[in-house]
């Protein structure tokens, strides 16, 4: 995660920042080394999981010791965990190099978001672990967060193309976006929600679902109400007194 979130300031600053950007190559040339370690490890790893090959990655970078004690799930990467930091790593580089293929690289950003967010999902609704075709994941809901948090900075970091520009756009599908990016992001609120009320005993486990189910439906009823009002707006044309 430090290299990613280091790769990913290198390759923003001579966008972001004016002064570097005389600098942008040796940046981008650090950056591109920092992500492609974290492309092959993620790489690497998944290949040995998956195809059954001894490239003595575990043995040598997850050796076990007395200070991985407390660590909830130790152990090598999980082959959701390395394809993830290898979507992510490779769709950051071809981006900033092909700045043409930047909205298609931010699909395998939402991809790795989706794969390592059901484990945090897992840990809302009660789950000990989601079985895939993967296996089951005992990713932590900690890292889960973290991977959260490293594709959306990913796939924002260039708005100006691909699916991020529609999340920024003044026009009634950028509302749209904008509303549904809303709603996703509430949703887990009401899923915490539940299952807290539900640990607690304050109501069964069925009742904990029903208060859900209303909550959801409200949430939807208002978020969609709100953004067709918006998006007729945005559509009434401009008239001049």
């Amino acid at each position: 995660f430090v290299l990613i979130a280091l790769a990913l300031l290198f390759f923003s600053l001579p966008h972001k920042v004016p002064g570097f950007a005389a600098n942008k190559k040796p940046l981008y040339i650090v950056a591109t080394a920092l992500a492609g370690i974290v492309f092959l490890s993620g790489l690497l790893t998944a290949m040995e999981t998956l195809l059954g090959l001894d490239l003595s990655l575990n043995q040598t970078l997850y050796q076990s010791s007395s200070e991985t004690a407390g660590i909830t799930y130790p152990g090598p990467m999980s082959p959701d965990a390395s394809i993830a930091f290898a979507f992510i790593a490779a769709g950051l580089i071809t981006q900033s190099w092909l700045p043409a293929l930047s909205g298609r690289m931010q699909w395998l950003f939402l991809v790795a978001l989706m794969i390592t967010s059901l484990p945090l999902f897992g840990t809302l609704t009660g789950a000990r672990a989601l079985c895939t075709f993967f296996g089951c994941l005992r990713m932590s809901a900690v890292v889960s967060m973290f991977f959260l948090l490293a594709c959306l900075a990913c796939f924002l970091s260039r708005s100006e193309s691909g699916p991020a520009h529609i999340l920024f756009a003044e026009s009634p599908s950028g509302v749209v976006a904008r509303r549904t990016s809303l709603l996703l992001l509430l949703l887990p609120s009401l899923l915490a929600l539940r299952q807290y009320i539900s640990a607690t005993h304050i109501v069964d486990d069925p009742l904990s679902w029903a208060i859900f189910g209303m909550g959801a439906t409200a949430l939807v009823v208002v978020i969609v109400i709100s953004g067709v009002k918006a998006a007729e707006a945005y559509s009434r044309p401009i008239t001049n007194a």
